[in-house]
């Protein structure tokens, strides 16, 4: 008999050990879903910034080229691929203003239907002659 309470006590403790670990497994389930969500939305925030970054240093490098390169290179392209990063896109417009200045816009765009994003530079320039 006291060989049976025994057998019953260990099956006990057996069953609550192992409602234990189901409710840990349970807690830390719900806890780890909302960490998994914000790691996977901070990654996709990260990427686009950086995606950003490259764009904004696409359309700073050619704006600053074709000042360098002076009148003769200022003409209107319509948007092709970046030979350095094909995943982008680059237009160049220019456009007189009064006075002789020319404006230049350098159009980056990447991403395609909805996701399609966009940024600008725009400068004005004097030609020297």
């Amino acid at each position: 008999m006291a060989e049976e309470k025994r057998t019953r006590k260990k099956r006990r403790q057996s069953g609550a050990v192992l409602l234990e670990v189901l409710l840990a497994t349970a807690v830390l389930a719900l806890l780890l879903t909302p960490l998994t969500a914000l790691t996977l939305t901070s990654r996709r925030t990260t990427a686009a910034a950086e995606e950003t970054v490259r764009a904004v240093s696409l359309a700073k490098s050619c704006l600053e080229e074709l000042l360098a390169r002076g009148p003769a290179a200022w003409r209107d392209d319509g948007f092709a691929p970046v030979p350095a990063d094909p995943f982008f896109e680059r237009r160049v417009a220019v456009t007189p203003q009064p006075g002789g200045l020319r404006e230049i816009r350098v159009s980056i765009k990447w991403g395609q239907g909805e996701n399609e994003k966009r940024i600008e530079l725009v400068t004005l320039a004097l030609p020297q002659e």
